[in-house]
This record gives structure tokens, sequence and C-alpha cells, in this order.
């Protein structure tokens, strides 16, 4: 009786975790649409935060198999408040490990971009 139960208790929490899983990674295409209508309102509140002027294009929110989070922008350009570039970058991407953020640790996964002006 108490094999049987394990086994039930066992497939249980299995299927959690798969579903969990397959949320994670089906998560970007939902809610992506929406995270490109924001953009705009979020460029303006990094410039009232910090007084750069910020220019974000193409945002989305990326996830990969290995559990990996992260955002990818086709451009995105950085200038002081005079009009002085500080940084242009075409292609970039940053993820995030999941697995060590759960024990309060940030582990970069990757930070690139495709072209890099600074």
């Amino acid at each position: 009786m108490n094999k049987l139960l394990l086994k039930k208790v066992g497939l249980v929490i299995l299927s959690v975790l798969l579903v969990i899983y397959a949320i994670f990674i089906i998560l970007p295409f939902c809610i992506n649409p929406f995270v490109e209508r924001y953009s705009d309102k979020i460029s303006d509140l990094a410039e009232k935060t910090c007084g750069l002027k910020i220019k974000i294009e193409q945002l989305k929110l990326v996830t990969t198999l290995k559990l990996t989070a992260g955002v990818k922008v086709r451009r995105i350009s950085i200038k002081l408040p005079t009009g002085d570039d500080i940084l242009v970058a075409n292609n970039a991407q940053a993820k995030l490990s999941i697995l060590p953020l759960l024990i309060g640790r940030i582990e970069a996964d990757a930070v690139s971009a495709d072209t890099l002006d600074a």
C-alpha cells in the first residue's frame, strides 16, 4: 500500500513540475505582445529615474530550456541629457539563470550584442 501511495505522490509531483516547466517555456509567447506595448513606458520610467534618454526597440522576454530567463532587444540607445551617446547596441540580450535565484544568488547566463558602440 505504501509503495502505491508513494508512486502516486511521485507522479503528481512530477506532473506539477512538468506543467510549471511548460508554462515557463510558453510564457514569453503570451506576454511579449504586452511587453512591446509598454517598452515606451519603460523607457520613460528609466529616463525619469536616472536622467538618461533611453530608447528601446522591440523588447522581448525570452526563456530557454536550461531554465534561464531574460530580455532581448533589437536596438537600445542610451544618451546623456545633452544628447551624447553613451551606448548603442543592436540585437542585445541579457539572461539570468533561474535556479540560483531560488537560493538568493544572481548568476548571469549570457550578456551579448551583435554590435556595440560606446
